[in-house]
Protein backbone atom coordinates (compact mmCIF):
# COMPACT_ATOMS: atom_id res chain seq x y z
CA UNK A 1 0.00 0.00 0.00
CA UNK A 2 2.75 2.53 0.75
CA UNK A 3 4.61 1.39 -2.57
CA UNK A 4 1.30 2.15 -3.92
CA UNK A 5 1.14 5.54 -2.47
CA UNK A 6 4.52 6.48 -3.39
CA UNK A 7 3.97 5.83 -7.28
CA UNK A 8 0.61 7.83 -6.94
CA UNK A 9 2.36 10.82 -5.45
CA UNK A 10 5.26 10.66 -7.97
CA UNK A 11 3.02 10.22 -10.73
CA UNK A 12 0.79 13.29 -9.42
CA UNK A 13 4.22 15.21 -9.04
CA UNK A 14 5.02 14.09 -12.51
CA UNK A 15 1.86 15.41 -13.57
CA UNK A 16 2.12 18.54 -12.21
CA UNK A 17 5.87 19.41 -13.54
CA UNK A 18 4.36 18.87 -16.94
CA UNK A 19 1.27 21.24 -16.33
CA UNK A 20 3.40 23.91 -15.28
CA UNK A 21 5.65 23.58 -18.07
CA UNK A 22 3.30 23.09 -20.40
CA UNK A 23 1.33 26.73 -19.77
CA UNK A 24 5.07 28.14 -19.36
CA UNK A 25 5.46 27.40 -22.89
CA UNK A 26 2.24 28.36 -23.81
CA UNK A 27 2.94 31.76 -22.05
CA UNK A 28 5.88 31.82 -24.44
CA UNK A 29 4.38 30.89 -27.32
CA UNK A 30 1.84 33.86 -26.63
CA UNK A 31 3.59 35.88 -26.24
CA UNK A 32 5.87 35.92 -29.29
CA UNK A 33 2.50 35.76 -31.22
CA UNK A 34 1.36 38.89 -29.72
CA UNK A 35 4.70 40.68 -29.96
CA UNK A 36 4.26 39.89 -34.10
CA UNK A 37 0.56 40.84 -34.00
CA UNK A 38 0.91 44.09 -32.26
CA UNK A 39 4.11 44.83 -34.06
CA UNK A 40 3.17 43.52 -37.77
CA UNK A 41 1.70 46.75 -39.43
CA UNK A 42 4.79 48.91 -37.98
CA UNK A 43 7.23 46.58 -39.23
CA UNK A 44 5.66 45.63 -42.39
CA UNK A 45 5.16 50.09 -43.29
CA UNK A 46 8.86 50.26 -42.52
CA UNK A 47 9.82 47.22 -44.55
CA UNK A 48 7.75 48.80 -47.54
CA UNK A 49 8.85 52.07 -46.84
CA UNK A 50 12.36 51.01 -47.84
CA UNK A 51 11.66 49.50 -50.70
CA UNK A 52 9.77 52.85 -51.83
CA UNK A 53 11.35 54.82 -54.91
CA UNK A 54 11.09 57.77 -56.95
CA UNK A 55 12.45 58.98 -59.66
CA UNK A 56 14.66 62.11 -59.37
CA UNK A 57 16.06 63.03 -62.88
CA UNK A 58 15.84 59.82 -64.42
CA UNK A 59 17.64 57.71 -61.65
CA UNK A 60 15.19 55.91 -59.40
CA UNK A 61 16.06 56.64 -55.71
CA UNK A 62 14.55 55.44 -52.28
CA UNK A 63 12.04 57.78 -51.12
CA UNK A 64 12.76 58.31 -47.84
CA UNK A 65 16.34 58.70 -48.66
CA UNK A 66 17.25 60.36 -51.90
CA UNK A 67 20.97 60.19 -51.88
CA UNK A 68 20.67 56.23 -52.17
CA UNK A 69 19.85 54.27 -55.15
CA UNK A 70 16.98 51.93 -55.50
CA UNK A 71 17.19 48.38 -55.37
CA UNK A 72 20.52 48.04 -54.03
CA UNK A 73 21.78 44.58 -52.25
CA UNK A 74 20.35 44.88 -49.04
CA UNK A 75 16.91 46.19 -50.69
CA UNK A 76 16.66 43.00 -52.74
CA UNK A 77 16.92 41.30 -49.77
CA UNK A 78 14.11 43.42 -48.27
CA UNK A 79 12.22 42.88 -51.41
CA UNK A 80 12.55 38.41 -51.25
CA UNK A 81 11.65 38.93 -47.41
CA UNK A 82 8.06 40.59 -47.91
CA UNK A 83 7.51 37.86 -50.62
CA UNK A 84 8.14 35.26 -48.53
CA UNK A 85 7.38 36.47 -45.19
CA UNK A 86 5.20 39.75 -44.65
CA UNK A 87 2.80 39.22 -47.30
CA UNK A 88 1.83 35.42 -46.50
CA UNK A 89 2.05 35.87 -42.64
CA UNK A 90 -1.76 36.98 -43.02
CA UNK A 91 -2.61 33.52 -44.09
CA UNK A 92 -0.88 32.26 -41.02
CA UNK A 93 -3.63 33.93 -38.63
CA UNK A 94 -6.22 33.61 -41.15
CA UNK A 95 -6.16 29.38 -41.59
CA UNK A 96 -3.83 28.38 -38.59
CA UNK A 97 -6.21 28.86 -35.73
CA UNK A 98 -8.90 26.64 -37.44
CA UNK A 99 -6.15 24.28 -38.16
CA UNK A 100 -4.95 24.20 -34.27
CA UNK A 101 -8.24 24.19 -33.46
CA UNK A 102 -9.13 20.86 -35.10
CA UNK A 103 -5.88 19.15 -33.54
CA UNK A 104 -4.46 19.30 -37.51
CA UNK A 105 -0.98 21.16 -36.50
CA UNK A 106 0.37 21.55 -33.10
CA UNK A 107 1.51 25.30 -31.45
CA UNK A 108 4.64 24.32 -32.47
CA UNK A 109 4.27 24.38 -36.12
CA UNK A 110 2.15 27.43 -35.74
CA UNK A 111 4.73 29.36 -34.15
CA UNK A 112 7.00 28.54 -36.92
CA UNK A 113 4.34 28.83 -39.89
CA UNK A 114 4.87 32.70 -38.38
CA UNK A 115 8.10 32.75 -39.45
CA UNK A 116 8.38 30.19 -42.63
CA UNK A 117 4.54 31.28 -44.00
CA UNK A 118 4.59 30.19 -47.24
CA UNK A 119 5.40 26.66 -46.81
CA UNK A 120 3.15 26.16 -44.78
CA UNK A 121 0.59 28.03 -46.02
CA UNK A 122 0.71 25.62 -49.18
CA UNK A 123 0.40 22.90 -46.64
CA UNK A 124 -2.34 23.89 -44.81
CA UNK A 125 -4.39 24.38 -48.41
CA UNK A 126 -3.87 21.30 -49.02
CA UNK A 127 -4.63 20.10 -45.20
CA UNK A 128 -7.94 22.10 -46.05
CA UNK A 129 -9.16 20.58 -49.20
CA UNK A 130 -8.47 17.28 -48.10
CA UNK A 131 -10.34 16.67 -45.41
CA UNK A 132 -12.82 19.55 -44.72
CA UNK A 133 -13.54 20.77 -41.13
CA UNK A 134 -16.70 20.97 -39.52
CA UNK A 135 -18.42 23.85 -37.35
CA UNK A 136 -18.84 21.93 -34.57
CA UNK A 137 -14.87 20.65 -34.38
CA UNK A 138 -13.81 23.34 -32.92
CA UNK A 139 -15.69 23.15 -29.45
CA UNK A 140 -15.76 19.79 -29.51
CA UNK A 141 -11.75 19.64 -30.10
CA UNK A 142 -10.94 22.50 -27.98
CA UNK A 143 -11.40 20.75 -24.62
CA UNK A 144 -8.98 17.68 -25.58
CA UNK A 145 -6.09 20.77 -26.13
CA UNK A 146 -3.38 21.06 -23.54
CA UNK A 147 -3.60 24.11 -21.40
CA UNK A 148 -0.97 25.62 -23.74
CA UNK A 149 -2.97 25.32 -26.85
CA UNK A 150 -6.17 26.37 -24.77
CA UNK A 151 -4.28 29.64 -24.02
CA UNK A 152 -3.07 30.50 -27.93
CA UNK A 153 -6.73 29.27 -29.04
CA UNK A 154 -8.80 31.59 -26.59
CA UNK A 155 -6.66 34.49 -27.43
CA UNK A 156 -6.82 34.14 -30.92
CA UNK A 157 -10.24 33.26 -30.67
CA UNK A 158 -11.47 35.31 -27.59
CA UNK A 159 -13.58 37.91 -29.30
CA UNK A 160 -14.98 36.63 -32.42
CA UNK A 161 -18.25 33.77 -32.61
CA UNK A 162 -16.69 31.24 -34.00
CA UNK A 163 -20.25 30.19 -35.34
CA UNK A 164 -20.21 32.89 -37.81
CA UNK A 165 -17.49 32.08 -39.86
CA UNK A 166 -16.01 28.90 -41.87
CA UNK A 167 -14.37 26.89 -38.83
CA UNK A 168 -10.95 27.08 -40.76
CA UNK A 169 -11.05 30.90 -41.25
CA UNK A 170 -9.69 32.99 -38.19
CA UNK A 171 -11.64 36.39 -38.10
CA UNK A 172 -7.94 38.09 -36.98
CA UNK A 173 -6.36 36.77 -40.47
CA UNK A 174 -9.09 39.15 -42.02
CA UNK A 175 -8.02 41.81 -40.31
CA UNK A 176 -4.30 41.55 -40.93
CA UNK A 177 -5.28 41.23 -44.55
CA UNK A 178 -7.00 44.36 -44.52
CA UNK A 179 -4.24 46.43 -42.86
CA UNK A 180 -1.74 45.16 -45.38
CA UNK A 181 -3.96 46.43 -48.27
CA UNK A 182 -4.07 49.83 -46.35
CA UNK A 183 -0.21 50.06 -45.80
CA UNK A 184 0.19 48.86 -49.58
CA UNK A 185 -2.31 52.18 -50.37
CA UNK A 186 -0.44 54.39 -48.26
CA UNK A 187 3.42 53.45 -49.36
CA UNK A 188 2.85 52.99 -53.06
CA UNK A 189 0.08 55.27 -54.15
CA UNK A 190 1.90 58.62 -54.70
CA UNK A 191 -1.31 60.40 -56.55
CA UNK A 192 -3.04 61.90 -53.18
CA UNK A 193 -6.54 61.07 -54.71
CA UNK A 194 -6.13 57.90 -55.82
CA UNK A 195 -4.69 56.62 -52.89
CA UNK A 196 -7.22 57.81 -50.46
CA UNK A 197 -10.16 56.60 -53.90
CA UNK A 198 -8.45 52.61 -53.56
CA UNK A 199 -8.34 53.16 -49.49
CA UNK A 200 -12.00 54.15 -49.85
CA UNK A 201 -13.05 51.11 -51.71
CA UNK A 202 -10.76 48.53 -49.17
CA UNK A 203 -12.16 50.14 -45.74
CA UNK A 204 -16.03 49.99 -47.63
CA UNK A 205 -15.28 45.88 -48.61
CA UNK A 206 -14.10 45.35 -44.79
CA UNK A 207 -17.45 47.25 -43.59
CA UNK A 208 -19.40 45.35 -45.78
CA UNK A 209 -17.61 42.22 -44.65
CA UNK A 210 -18.06 43.07 -40.99
CA UNK A 211 -21.68 44.10 -41.18
CA UNK A 212 -22.54 40.96 -43.09
CA UNK A 213 -20.82 38.51 -40.77
CA UNK A 214 -20.83 40.76 -37.38
CA UNK A 215 -17.98 38.31 -36.24
CA UNK A 216 -17.80 39.58 -32.81
CA UNK A 217 -19.01 37.84 -29.43
CA UNK A 218 -20.88 41.46 -28.52
CA UNK A 219 -23.36 43.01 -30.21
CA UNK A 220 -21.63 45.98 -28.62
CA UNK A 221 -18.48 45.40 -29.67
CA UNK A 222 -19.53 44.66 -33.59
CA UNK A 223 -21.64 47.79 -33.51
CA UNK A 224 -17.87 49.91 -32.25
CA UNK A 225 -16.40 48.24 -34.73
CA UNK A 226 -18.83 49.01 -37.19
CA UNK A 227 -18.77 52.73 -36.72
CA UNK A 228 -15.13 52.64 -36.47
CA UNK A 229 -15.12 51.01 -40.18
CA UNK A 230 -17.33 53.65 -41.40
CA UNK A 231 -15.57 56.10 -39.70
CA UNK A 232 -12.12 55.10 -41.95
CA UNK A 233 -14.32 55.33 -45.05
CA UNK A 234 -15.50 59.24 -44.12
CA UNK A 235 -11.86 59.73 -42.86
CA UNK A 236 -10.42 58.46 -46.82
CA UNK A 237 -13.13 60.35 -48.79
CA UNK A 238 -13.23 63.48 -46.87
CA UNK A 239 -8.59 63.43 -47.01
CA UNK A 240 -8.51 63.65 -50.76
CA UNK A 241 -10.66 66.58 -51.31
CA UNK A 242 -9.39 68.45 -47.63
CA UNK A 243 -5.96 67.92 -49.62
CA UNK A 244 -6.89 69.03 -53.11
CA UNK A 245 -8.26 72.26 -50.67
CA UNK A 246 -5.03 72.64 -49.08
CA UNK A 247 -3.02 72.51 -52.12
CA UNK A 248 -4.86 75.08 -53.59
CA UNK A 249 -5.28 77.46 -50.71
CA UNK A 250 -3.37 79.97 -49.66
CA UNK A 251 -5.24 82.14 -47.34
CA UNK A 252 -4.57 81.29 -43.81
CA UNK A 253 -7.99 81.20 -42.04
CA UNK A 254 -9.12 78.63 -45.12
CA UNK A 255 -6.56 76.95 -44.17
CA UNK A 256 -7.43 76.81 -40.05
CA UNK A 257 -10.66 75.79 -41.24
CA UNK A 258 -10.12 72.72 -43.50
CA UNK A 259 -7.72 71.45 -40.97
CA UNK A 260 -10.85 71.83 -38.24
CA UNK A 261 -12.62 70.05 -40.54
CA UNK A 262 -10.22 67.31 -40.42
CA UNK A 263 -9.95 66.91 -36.99
CA UNK A 264 -13.74 66.79 -37.10
CA UNK A 265 -14.14 64.23 -39.05
CA UNK A 266 -11.74 61.79 -37.17
CA UNK A 267 -12.03 62.51 -33.83
CA UNK A 268 -16.22 62.66 -33.59
CA UNK A 269 -16.74 58.68 -34.85
CA UNK A 270 -14.31 57.92 -32.47
CA UNK A 271 -16.20 59.41 -29.55
CA UNK A 272 -19.44 58.21 -30.66
CA UNK A 273 -17.62 54.55 -30.36
CA UNK A 274 -16.54 55.42 -27.10
CA UNK A 275 -19.59 56.29 -25.92
CA UNK A 276 -21.51 53.02 -27.46
CA UNK A 277 -18.76 51.10 -25.66
CA UNK A 278 -19.40 52.38 -22.30
CA UNK A 279 -22.79 50.96 -21.90
CA UNK A 280 -20.39 47.27 -22.00
CA UNK A 281 -17.71 48.21 -20.04
CA UNK A 282 -19.89 49.19 -17.38
CA UNK A 283 -21.72 45.81 -17.51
Amino acid sequence: THLIKKLANERQISQQKFKYIDILNGRAILGIILVIMYSNQKITTTLFSLIQCTSIAGIKRLFIYAETQCWQPWQIFVFVYIILVIIPQCSVFLLGPGLLSSSLISKWQFLTAIFLPLPFNIYWCKIIRHREIKPSEHDKVTKEHSMSTKMILDELYGPFNVSKTPSYICWMGFIEFSRLLLVLCNIFLGEIIIRHLVMCVTCLLSFSAHVAVKPYNSGYINMVASICLFSQIIVSMSSSVIATGLSSISTTPLVVTLYICRMFIVFIPLFISLLCAIPHCVK
